[in-house]
């Protein structure tokens, strides 16, 4: 079960200073597993400008009440927030962004079981949780016997060196993703000039530039095309062809 909490709960989380990274603070001072609790929240930012945070907290006592707290901030202004209250061990939440490229994310969840409290704080870079759309201006062609693809570069809160991004793409012939690093190009010589190619491509950003980055999704496939020789040549080709004239 869910509640949204009021203003009066809501903690301004982005005036604390110690919430640098990753922090807990626990009523009774206990040791705390920092490092495993961490990896139970997760916070990205899709192309769309929506912000998903995501966590889930297992061994949790069964009396748990667990509140939840993300702001984004401008250094220590909080220039959004929201807040729930829950029961569940698993759960997410989405907030359309308004802020700009270079604020960050704060993510606090208090647990209260009876009269103690622990508090777990987990601050994201908005740059450095940011899903990458498809690359821009997908261009593909066979000439020559090869197959010619290029891109834009995409764009990016963070890193705009192109060489801090990687690539994938897949050209519908049932073989694995080709992978593509520092370039804008790909070139694949002595293809099935008979083959009808369908090519997409998918961007994140390298792991040099970036904590954890995190693929696009697949871009919409620019399809059906083949070379020119095998719409001369091609008998199955030019049999469809000559049904469409």
């Amino acid at each position: 079960m869910w509640c949204v909490l009021t203003e009066d709960d809501d903690l301004d989380v982005c005036r604390d200073e110690d919430v640098s990274f990753f922090s807990v603070s626990s009523l009774e001072g206990g040791s705390v597993e920092e490092e495993v609790v961490s990896e139970n929240f997760l916070c990205l930012v899709r192309p769309t400008q929506l912000l998903n945070c995501s966590w889930w907290f297992p061994v949790l006592h069964q009396d748990a009440q667990l509140s939840v707290h993300i702001s984004v901030c401008d250094h220590s202004r909080t220039l959004q927030s929201v807040a729930v209250r829950s029961d569940e061990r698993v759960g997410w939440m989405s907030l359309s962004l308004e802020a700009p490229a270079t604020s960050s994310v704060v993510i606090r969840f208090n647990v209260t079981v009876g009269n103690r409290w622990t508090v777990y704080s987990r601050s994201y870079d908005m740059e450095d949780i940011e899903v990458l759309a498809p690359p821009p201006n997908i261009s593909a062609s066979v000439a020559d016997g090869d197959l010619l693809v290029a891109w834009g570069l995409p764009h990016s809160r963070g890193p705009t060196n192109p060489s801090c991004f990687e690539y994938q793409l897949d050209v519908g012939d049932q073989e694995a993703p080709r992978h593509v690093r520092n370039q804008l190009t790909y070139r694949e010589a002595g293809v099935d000039p008979g083959h009808a190619y369908r090519v997409r491509i998918r961007t994140r950003v390298m792991a040099a530039c970036q904590q954890d980055p995190h693929w696009s999704n697949w871009s919409q496939p620019i399809g059906g095309f083949a070379s020119r020789a095998a719409l001369r040549f091609h008998p199955l080709i030019c049999g469809s062809v000559n049904k469409v004239f």
